[in-house]
């Protein structure tokens, strides 16, 4: 189940830089690979994955009406971070300012339907 947490959890409006955390998102199949789509260059995988990526990203919402989109991204894969961690459908999204105070919704959308996979309610002072 994906989880989105914002940083701080009550910011000021038009004051503080949030960061916006993404933990356990559906990720691109890592295993699933078509035997019809061959790579031939030298340096790139012998098959490509058979399904499409998962791409995501986030609305920012006051009021149910969206008031900041961010870039579309997709997250990462299973494994084991530089640090040592584990990580797992991550992604970290830095820099956001609430343009003003009230009851925002943070939305985890998915790119290919729109549809909202976690949220993240927050009170911006």
């Amino acid at each position: 189940m994906a989880t989105v947490t914002v940083t701080p959890a009550s910011p000021v409006a038009v004051k503080d830089f949030v960061r916006v955390d993404v933990v356990d998102a559906d990720q691109t199949t890592l295993t699933g690979y078509s035997g019809a789509e061959v790579s031939t260059m030298p340096g790139t995988p012998s098959q490509y994955p058979a399904s499409p990526e998962v791409r995501y990203y986030l609305t920012f919402d006051l009021a149910a009406v969206e008031m900041g989109r961010s870039y579309e991204f997709s997250t990462s894969a299973t494994g084991v971070s530089i640090a040592g961690a584990a990580v797992s459908g991550e992604h970290t999204f830095n820099n956001y300012v609430f343009p003003e105070a009230g009851s925002w919704r943070v939305n985890l959308r998915k790119v290919s339907d729109d549809s909202v996979v976690a949220y993240s309610d927050v009170t911006v002072q």
